[in-house]
């Protein structure tokens, strides 16, 4: 083979690799120029939008965001702070996070994985599979999910460690010096272990008027439902997926 010949052979290699990173880079910009001039095309990536904007529509509320990718991919909070001046607190332990504060100019970034109140060990482990990231535990097979998303995400997934904290002492860490306590919104996404975060969560200090859960299983549907029944009611599911409970003595905004 020519010089000519493997030179060129080399570029479109790279040119394939970056392929990825410059598409991602005209959509972002496409969407920013949308923005400033208040047209909504392009921001709401969140397939259940309108259906959640039902219950959920109220100006300059606060969300917490358990599982928040680049806080823009699927994400049901992305419009609410860009054109309803939310604000609020999002958690995402993977490299992820980077594009996070990229998105999401208004929120606080946490860095940390959510775990119960009875998790004593400082860190967790989890692979690393961009938006279908999971808990490493032998309890049950993650392989095939694993496996599942990086063939739909075309992506090699890892093996990371990251510290951890209940929502509670993200909550009092917040709130020592915001006078504000309301927590409109509480999202988990957390790809199973949506139940272990809520058993981070006292509901007599912090009772968010609305949660948004990503349950994929009947049987974790109905932990998840015993778990809320006191505080919480179902109102709709979204996209099949997703259910939407209200506290039980809350008023809809």
């Amino acid at each position: 083979m020519s010089i000519v010949a493997k030179t060129h052979k080399a570029m479109i290699n790279i040119l394939k690799k970056i392929k990825p990173y410059l598409f991602a880079q005209l959509t972002i910009l496409k969407r920013k120029i949308y923005e400033w001039w208040g047209d909504e095309k392009f921001s709401k990536p969140y397939l259940g939008h309108d259906k959640l904007l039902k219950y959920i529509n109220k100006k300059g509320g606060f969300f917490v965001v358990g599982g928040g990718n680049d806080g823009y991919f699927q994400d049901p909070t992305y419009y609410l702070e860009r054109f309803l001046g939310w604000t609020g607190i999002i958690i995402e332990p993977t490299r992820a996070s980077r594009y996070c504060q990229i998105n999401r100019p208004r929120s606080i970034i946490v860095k940390k994985a959510l775990v119960s109140c009875d998790f004593l060990k400082p860190v967790l482990t989890l692979i690393d599979c961009n938006a279908m990231t999971i808990v490493k535990d032998d309890s049950f097979d993650y392989l095939d999910w694993v496996r599942a998303g990086e063939k739909a995400q075309k992506i090699t997934a890892r093996e990371i460690t990251v510290p951890t904290s209940t929502l509670d002492s993200l909550l009092d860490e917040y709130f020592l010096s915001h006078k504000m306590r309301t927590i409109d919104l509480l999202t988990l996404d957390i790809e199973g272990y949506e139940l272990e975060a809520l058993r981070g969560l006292s509901f007599r200090k912090y009772k968010p008027n609305f949660l948004l859960i990503e349950i994929h299983s009947e049987k974790r549907q109905k932990k998840i439902g015993s778990f809320l029944d006191y505080n919480y009611q179902l109102i709709t599911i979204i996209n099949g997926v997703d259910y939407l409970y209200q506290a039980k003595e809350a008023t809809q905004p």
